[in-house]
């Protein structure tokens, strides 16, 4: 985890929602390194609501790995299969042992099967890869640790684990402040 933390002891992962073409992205990234992010997010599967642009899947890989990797930056996207798991790993492996990157199962992939199937994929990769998961959307911890407990039972090491809290769907719940998500900080700790 110590090749993912700055300086400042955080890990900060900025960049755009979706990586829609090498420009963008690149313009992504400039504006973001000059505050010192060195990772960047740009998701090339986009799970949706209503169907619509769903991402540049494959076609975008390349892409997302030669922006970040040769200059020295993690780059990171949500995966939605093992498939897309074994292709960033594929990938990052091409590019040398110090290469990193971090993939995500989102709020929206709560299919433990997946899960576990993208956790193994990585587990028996090139160990370069770390996994991220954020909370899902409803507020729940038990099942939110037991998505852990099916990662952890997958065989996929703990040091390249991240949970990420994203807050719940505020459903009927107030929401004073109109945020997308609302925070659980006492959970997340």
């Amino acid at each position: 985890m110590r090749d993912l933390i700055g300086e400042t002891g955080q890990i900060i992962i900025a960049g755009s929602c979706a990586l829609e073409t090498r420009e963008q992205f690149q313009e992504n990234i400039s504006l973001l390194k000059v505050e010192g992010i060195n990772i960047f997010r740009a998701s090339l599967w986009k799970p949706r609501t209503g169907p619509g642009w769903e991402g540049n899947g494959e076609r975008g890989v390349p892409i997302l790995l030669e922006e970040t990797l040769p200059h020295g930056y993690i780059p990171a996207t949500e995966v939605m299969t093992g498939d897309h798991a074994l292709q960033i790993d594929r990938g990052v492996k091409a590019y040398g042992r110090d290469a990193r990157a971090i993939v995500w199962i989102g709020a929206r992939n709560q299919n433990h099967f997946e899960q576990r199937r993208i956790a193994s994929v990585l587990a028996e990769g090139s160990g370069q890869v770390y996994l991220m998961v954020k909370n899902q959307v409803w507020h729940d911890f038990k099942h939110w640790i037991g998505i852990f407990e099916h990662i952890i039972e997958s065989g996929f090491p703990r040091e390249r684990l991240i949970m990420c809290h994203r807050g719940f769907s505020p459903g009927r719940n107030e929401n004073p402040d109109g945020y997308r998500n609302l925070p659980e900080f006492s959970m997340a700790m």
